[in-house]
């Protein structure tokens, strides 16, 4: 539920200072504390941080304060935008061979960075599973569903992830933005925040076309989403952005399975690499 915006105006304010350079960022106290226990015996119980109205969050980064904070007062949060890849790090492979079809959707900002006249056509790596196996994968990702009462339904709605339209758009910082919030909001209990930062970035993953050139971007996410720093693993309760992850790397697996950088990923074993073998196990019983 929303706070009373005379109420946030109406409180008063405190300090987070925020990273290595604990730079401080002045808020309205009740724009915080109302979203959850924790922070609220932060701000308001009977602490030192209450007591001096401030404390210092070292390990996280502002840009994710600050959409924490946009989240805070409005109810939503804007992701960064992807990066550009320079063109000399792009492999003229198989993914730009062969095509019969300029890509319609280069915008001008891709166009400052490699003119349409000198790129040859991309095709979309990840074509249309024709298997039962891959479909009931693909679908299985696309129609996961989030609890709706505690989801922002508004805003959800209004959320229309911009895809990506060809291979030199690096989308990891996207990722990540969602992934940090995510587990930002799990620390302090922040529910609405948590299943708002996993539909988001669910519904970016669909909108995401996987060229092989981007498949370090997901490993990113991959590596990100099941290390023990950042969410926690369990025996019998799998976390949820660990659920999402898993199940978008399952359903592009004959894609990513193609990547030495996949190789790599397995072979540092972990969360990941057992629970991928534990599925593969199962689906073949």
């Amino acid at each position: 539920m929303a706070i009373p915006f005379e109420k946030i105006m109406n409180s008063s304010q405190y300090t987070f200072y925020i990273g290595k350079t604990k730079k401080p960022f002045l808020v309205h106290a009740a724009a915080i504390a109302d979203h959850s226990p924790a922070l609220n015996a932060l701000i308001y119980g009977p602490t030192l941080e209450a007591n001096t109205k401030s404390v210092t969050l070292d390990d996280m980064a502002e840009a994710d304060f600050i959409r924490f904070c946009q989240f805070a007062y409005a109810g939503d949060y804007n992701p960064p935008p992807p990066a550009l890849v320079q063109a000399a790090t792009i492999s003229t492979g198989s993914e730009w061979a062969n095509t019969n079809r300029r890509d319609d959707f280069m915008d001008s900002s891709v166009h400052s960075v490699l003119p349409c006249e000198e790129l040859p056509e991309p095709t979309y790596c990840c074509e249309f599973n024709r298997n039962a196996r891959n479909r009931r994968r693909k679908a299985s990702f696309n129609n996961i569903s989030f609890t709706p009462e505690q989801s922002r339904e508004l805003f959800v709605d209004s959320c229309k992830p911009v895809p990506n339209r060809c291979m030199i758009e690096d989308y990891t910082p996207v990722f990540l933005a969602h992934a940090r919030l995510y587990v930002f909001a799990d620390k302090y209990g922040i529910t609405t925040l948590k299943v708002l930062c996993l539909q988001k970035l669910h519904q970016t993953l669909v909108k995401f076309t996987l060229y092989t050139a981007r498949i370090g971007d997901i490993l990113e996410l991959t590596r990100y989403a099941f290390s023990d720093d950042n969410t926690p693993d369990r025996k019998d309760v799998v976390d949820d952005l660990r659920r999402v992850v898993f199940k978008y790397m399952v359903s592009e697996l004959d894609t990513i399975r193609k990547s030495e950088d996949f190789i790599s990923l397995l072979e540092e074993g972990g969360p990941f690499a057992r629970d991928l073998c534990v599925y593969l196990l199962n689906e073949r019983e």
